[in-house]
């Protein structure tokens, strides 16, 4: 495995688990409250496999940001799905006609902003960024 390929795993891997975190804590919100909607809690959890990524002072492997900010989107969209189905997403809502039809649409809005600002600004952040 090249030394590129190996960087964008690890940055992939370390934002796919921060992900997950994420999902798992938005999950226990959520079971723990199943009538009060935590709007933002689809926002947080996609966007924080990204973040993870540009948290780190280590150079962004190219494509990293974004096969993140696409898993990041997809499991959020699967973590949401279950707590439908779990009957967890409960409360009222400010946009749609139901909890998981927000949460969808608020995935689906960060995860296309993280990918075209990760597009447009090569990863969020050039790759010789120095560390701090």
């Amino acid at each position: 495995m090249s030394p590129e390929t190996s960087a964008r795993t690890s940055g992939v891997v370390l934002g796919l688990l921060t992900t997950v975190g994420a999902a798992i804590a938005w999950a226990g919100l959520a079971a723990w409250r199943p009538t009060v909607t935590l709007h933002l809690a689809p926002v947080i959890v996609a966007a924080s496999g990204v973040y993870a990524l540009w948290s780190r002072p280590e150079p962004i492997a190219p494509g990293a940001v974004q096969l993140t900010a696409l898993l990041g989107g997809g499991s959020t969209a699967a973590t949401a799905l279950l707590l439908n189905e779990l009957g967890w997403l409960a409360g009222p809502t400010w946009v749609g006609r139901d909890a998981l039809t927000e949460a969808l649409w608020f995935t689906a809005g960060t995860t296309a902003l993280l990918f075209v600002v990760s597009v447009v600004t090569r990863g969020g952040r050039g790759t010789s960024h120095p560390p701090r």
